[in-house]
């Protein structure tokens, strides 16, 4: 069994939103585990749909988490 991608997504607008679905629903081998965005309310309302386990407003966060690999 191959093993899933953990992938953090930067921006939640209307293409972000539409990425982060893709990446939920669509890509098997992706593992969305967080969002972000500097608007607020949109990454929270991206990670509530789609149960991400992670939100920030600072995409410096994602890319410090050693954890996220794309």
């Amino acid at each position: 069994m191959k093993r899933k991608i953990n992938v953090g997504l930067i921006g939640t607008g209307r293409i972000g939103s539409l990425h982060s679905e893709y990446l939920a629903y669509h890509i098997p081998d992706a593992n969305l585990v967080a969002v972000c965005s500097i608007v607020g309310g949109r990454a929270e309302k991206v990670a509530s749909k789609l149960q991400i386990p992670s939100v920030f407003r600072d995409y410096q966060r994602i890319m410090e988490d050693e954890d996220i690999e794309a």
